[in-house]
C-alpha cells in the first residue's frame, strides 16, 4: 500500500484473508481497519476488517460520523470568510 508518506504493508492473517480476498482482489481502492505495528522503522497495518469504498459509505457508523462532523463544522465560523478589523 502507498500513501503520501510512502509505502507500507497491510497484513491479512489467513482467517481475515479468506474473508476479504474477493474484495481485495477486485477493488481498486479499499478501506482497511486494523492495528498499526512498528518494527525497525517499518510500519505495517495488521488488518481486522476491510471495506470497499461503496460499502463503507452505506455503513451506518460512517453515516453517524459524517452527520456529527457536518454538524460540528456548521457551527464553526470560517476564518477565511470572516472579516476582521485591524486596529
Amino acid at each position: 500500500m502507498e500513501d503520501q508518506d510512502g509505502m507500507y504493508e497491510a497484513v491479512f492473517f489467513p482467517d481475515k484473508y479468506d474473508k476479504y480476498i474477493k474484495m481485495i482482489s477486485c477493488s481498486a481502492f479499499i478501506i482497511i481497519k486494523g492495528r498499526l505495528y512498528l518494527k525497525d522503522n517499518n510500519v505495517s497495518l495488521i488488518a481486522n476488517e476491510a471495506f470497499s469504498v461503496s460499502s463503507f459509505k452505506k455503513n451506518e457508523e460512517f453515516k453517524k460520523h459524517e452527520m456529527l462532523k457536518e454538524g460540528f463544522l456548521a457551527e464553526i465560523k470560517n476564518p477565511w470568510t470572516e472579516s476582521k478589523k485591524i486596529s
